[in-house]
């Protein structure tokens, strides 16, 4: 079964941050919340590309939400009214 990366959102209207907790560095702002989620997915996309070695290369397994749950950066983010959600379609889907 594939799994889409989960993201962290969190803002107020007009500056929103969503960031990829499995993904070192993968963040992105915008406006709205779409337009931070459009923005983050395009990052998504640019860090595959500058870390994949080349051929062949398969990008990191998303980790299930109760692993994440219990990542003590996840947790302060929640703590502080970030929610968790998929970021686009399911790995391989």
């Amino acid at each position: 079964m594939s799994a889409a990366y989960l993201a962290l959102v969190e803002g107020d209207d007009g500056a929103w941050n969503v960031s990829v907790p499995d993904l070192p560095g993968v963040h992105a702002t915008g406006e709205t919340v779409d337009q931070a989620i459009a923005n983050t997915v395009e990052a998504v996309g640019e860090w595959m590309a500058a870390v994949s070695p080349g051929p062949g290369w398969t990008p990191p397994r998303p980790r299930p939400e109760a692993e994440l749950h219990a990542d003590l950066d996840v947790i302060d983010a929640l703590e502080n009214g970030a929610v968790l959600m998929p970021l686009g379609p399911p790995l391989g889907g």
